[in-house]
């Protein structure tokens, strides 16, 4: 019970986590969209949560052009669920921000494995990917500038410019872990562009480390974790950057492929480890 291992395993396809497997439900468990929710609150400010998540979650395009209206006093005298917004020019920003992320989910989409990225969105998507990266460089909100890279990077992996999403995110993504759910996200992306080139010992220690950095991401982390081959996992390990890493890396290779041989290995680093019991 304890929640930093959250989800524990029952094997590779069944897990304890409530969102995959119904009836084992973990008390306090918290996923990404609670921490989007968290992220969206703050900016908002003292609007009901259930408001908040219509404006995220439901609401149009065309919904954030009024209230970009709304904003601006361009519109007097709004009905719900815009009269929140009358005059509130700071809030402008957010809202452009999600006629963006609203505009990219008309061409992302995933179902269990894939990202669908049809080939006649190509040229959307490259030029919406522009005008992302001009705002992640422009603004000054740090939160919405995170939120700007990480669909920047999410573009730039739809549309299979692998290279420059790695370099975007090692040259201009400076955040930390600490700064908001986005980074985990953003470098999930990265994580992604590198198995898409096949690096995967450079894919693999990233999704170790997002697994290591926040239990929201377990499961997401774990999913993408796919060691190759003894060589590549060898060169794995290799890219570990202290022992935590190195147990990390053998405690998802234990969850993955071989129990025993993972607790050897950690035992061997460490015997006292947290990440022995699973």
């Amino acid at each position: 019970e304890d929640t930093r291992f959250d989800p524990f395993f029952l094997s590779i396809w069944d897990y304890y986590n409530p969102e995959i497997t119904e009836g084992r439900i973990i008390p306090n468990s918290k996923g990404p969209n609670d921490y989007n929710m968290e992220e969206w609150q703050a900016y908002f400010g003292g609007i009901p949560q259930e408001d908040i998540y219509h404006i995220v979650y439901k609401q149009s395009i065309s919904a954030m052009d009024t209230f970009l209206m709304v904003c601006d006093k361009k519109i007097t005298n709004p009905g719900e669920p815009y009269r929140f917004a009358a005059g509130k020019k700071h809030l402008m920003d957010g809202f452009e921000y999600l006629k963006y992320a609203k505009k990219l989910e008309q061409y992302l989409y995933v179902d269990a494995w894939e990202y669908a990225h049809p080939a006649a969105d190509a040229k959307t998507l490259k030029s919406l990917g522009e005008e992302l990266l001009l705002k992640f460089r422009s603004i000054s909100n740090k939160s919405l500038r995170m939120r700007y890279g990480f669909q920047y990077t999410r573009v730039c992996h739809a549309i299979g410019a692998y290279n420059e999403g790695i370099r975007f995110v090692d040259a201009e993504y400076r955040f930390l872990p600490s700064e908001g759910f986005m980074y985990y996200r953003t470098m999930g992306y990265k994580a992604a562009c590198h198995y898409r080139l096949k690096q995967y010992a450079q894919a693999n220690i990233l999704y170790a480390r997002l697994y290591d950095l926040g239990e929201a991401f377990k499961f997401e982390a774990f999913q993408s974790f796919h060691p190759q081959n003894e060589t590549e996992w060898n060169q794995t390990l290799s890219l570990a950057a202290n022992l935590r890493e190195k147990e990390v890396l053998w405690h998802l290779f234990g969850a993955y492929v071989d129990p025993l041989r993972g607790m050897k290995e950690i035992a061997k680093l460490n015997p006292s480890s947290d990440l022995l019991p699973l």
